[in-house]
C-alpha cells in the first residue's frame, strides 16, 4: 500500500469524526524535493542537511527551507 492511501484513511478517518461535511476531497499536491537516486545517498542527504542548517545560523528550522527545492547530486552534496 502506498503512503498516500494511510494519508488518506486518516484523512477520511478525521473528518468523520470531526463532522466536517464541506471537507469531502483531499488535494494532493506535488512538491519539488531532494530525492535520492540510489539506496547509498542517504547518509550524503543527512549530513548535508545537518551542514546546511548549522550554516544558516537560524533558530527556525522551518526557514531553512531553501534546501527543500532542489535535487542534490552527490557532487554538489560533496561541496
Amino acid at each position: 500500500m502506498c503512503i498516500s492511501n494511510y494519508i488518506l484513511s486518516a484523512f477520511k478517518i478525521f473528518v468523520a469524526k470531526m463532522g466536517n461535511a464541506d471537507r469531502k476531497s483531499f488535494v494532493w499536491k506535488k512538491v519539488k524535493c531532494p530525492q535520492q537516486t540510489t539506496n547509498v545517498e542517504c547518509g550524503y542527504y543527512v549530513i548535508r542537511f545537518m551542514k546546511e542548517i548549522i550554516e544558516s545560523q537560524d533558530d527556525s528550522i522551518k526557514k531553512c527551507v531553501c534546501w527543500t527545492r532542489q535535487l542534490h547530486t552527490k557532487r554538489i552534496l560533496m561541496k
